[in-house]
């Protein structure tokens, strides 16, 4: 009772739509899904080969055994040994004077390199890379080949669902499971596995801001359908003019322009970290990071911050509302600690007015929070629907997981139509952001796995 009378409607609201979640949250961790584990065992037979096989090339470098999760071998083996430049831990965005050999140090050091890469590198990052592949390739089900997990439903500051393994023991964090690990994850028979994504979630409440305060040039490029990463990417290779051209003539100039895949993928970084204060070194590192842990072949993308600065201005060149939106949320934490978003949710900041970290999470939190929001109207109405139960009451589209901007879940193959429509009708979801009453767009597919979802037939968007 102390606890409603304390709540404002918004944040009363916002409380009793959470507790609505909790019974389809129930039955997914109940539920769980079907896993493939003779494929899982025969992928982790190679993955542990090929594994030993990189091992006995880091020994044959480093001239004696060498554990590779060891911090204390791999700084003596790098540093003292090898001579290679130390590398050193940054804590809340602060570097340290201690010595660090994860990953992204050695990656660093691949970069930094200025002649051949020290083989020793490149086979202790390919290592490295399948590790993560194999600690998920160790996923145990339960007794009726289900793996299930355990879901907080405000796990994260932000509102966001966080994951962890099952109390039954099965399980793991489903939320962080690698692309190439998605094809054991099944529907049952007779069942599509489906995933619904909003589309540019995040960025539809960073524009929705910038046209509240005056510049509605990110909006209204959402609206024409125009990615603003395309269009950066568009200015990078063309040239800055290009930011003068209208909707229809940028859209004919795309169609008419290759833009190379790493270009789009530096634009899209760049995008988001402008928006949320990320320095220009921290989006070169964030690029070398993503590229290494998305890359097939451990291959990596090395941006020097230069280039990043100057996408950047690019950037904030096209949508200056982004820099207004940034002082607004700066004047928020001064003023009153507090920010709200389109859930009723309203978080408090504790850190000190001015500083940067405090001001970094205050903008990454109104997209999050409001892509989380917009994820789980879809859950709620799927849930709630009338029509997706059947005569005894069972769901007949079932929710299988949440990922943060995207639901998973499986319904019959026999009823496809129906349930593509009704899932179109379940993200249908406008959204109060500043002024603007926000629409965000999805896309999404089925198949007979998760990881089908990504290339098979598609839901499409409303």
């Amino acid at each position: 009772n102390a606890h409603m009378a304390a709540m404002s409607p918004a944040q009363r609201q916002h409380y009793e739509f959470n507790m609505s979640l909790i019974p389809a949250l129930q039955f997914m961790s109940l539920r769980g899904i079907r896993y493939d584990q003779a494929a899982n065992d025969l992928k982790k037979s190679e993955v542990h080969a090929k594994m030993k096989e990189l091992q006995m090339a880091c020994e044959t470098h480093a001239g004696g055994q060498i554990n590779l999760n060891s911090p204390k071998q791999m700084t003596e083996l790098l540093y003292r040994k090898l001579g290679l430049e130390p590398q050193y831990k940054v804590e809340k965005g602060r570097k340290t004077n201690k010595l660090t050999a994860d990953s992204d140090a050695m990656l660093k050091l691949v970069v930094k390199a200025k002649t051949a890469v020290h083989p020793f590198l490149s086979c202790a990052l390919a290592w490295k890379k399948l590790e993560g592949v194999r600690k998920q390739l160790e996923i145990t089900t339960d007794h009726d080949g289900r793996v299930r997990c355990a879901y907080n439903l405000v796990g994260a500051e932000t509102g966001r669902l966080s994951c962890s393994g099952s109390v039954t023991g099965s399980g793991t964090n489903l939320q962080t499971i690698m692309k190439e690990n998605r094809q054991f994850y099944c529907a049952d028979p007779g069942y599509h596995f489906f995933q619904c994504d909003l589309e540019g979630a995040d960025g539809w409440t960073v524009a929705a801001h910038a046209a509240s305060l005056g510049d509605p040039t990110m909006i209204e490029d959402y609206y024409a359908k125009l990615k603003p990463a395309k269009v950066i990417a568009l200015m990078h290779v063309v040239g800055p003019h290009v930011n003068d051209l209208s909707r229809a003539e940028l859209k004919t100039l795309l169609k008419q322009t290759e833009i190379p895949d790493h270009i789009y993928a530096i634009c899209k970084v760049v995008q988001h970290g402008s928006s949320y204060g990320m320095g220009a070194n921290r989006m070169s590192e964030n690029l070398l990071e993503k590229s290494f842990k998305k890359s097939a072949d451990s291959s990596i993308l090395s941006v020097p911050p230069a280039d990043c600065k100057r996408i950047q201005a690019l950037f904030f060149k096209r949508y200056p509302g982004v820099l207004a939106w940034q002082r607004w949320v700066e004047q928020q934490l001064f003023r009153g600690r507090t920010l709200g978003s389109a859930s009723g949710h309203i978080r408090t900041f504790f850190g000190r007015s001015g500083d940067q970290q405090t001001l970094k999470a205050a903008l990454a939190h109104e997209p999050q929070a409001n892509t989380t929001y917009a994820t789980n109207l879809a859950m709620q109405k799927l849930w709630l629907d009338p029509e997706n139960r059947t005569e005894d009451g069972s769901l007949i589209i079932q929710p299988l997981h949440s990922v943060h901007d995207a639901l998973c879940g499986q319904f019959p193959i026999s009823r496809t139509e129906w349930a593509v429509g009704k899932i179109r009708e379940w993200f249908n979801n406008p959204i109060r952001i500043g002024n603007e009453q926000i629409l965000i767009p999805f896309e999404g597919g089925y198949g007979p796995t998760w990881l089908d979802t990504d290339e098979k037939y598609r839901i499409g968007e409303i």
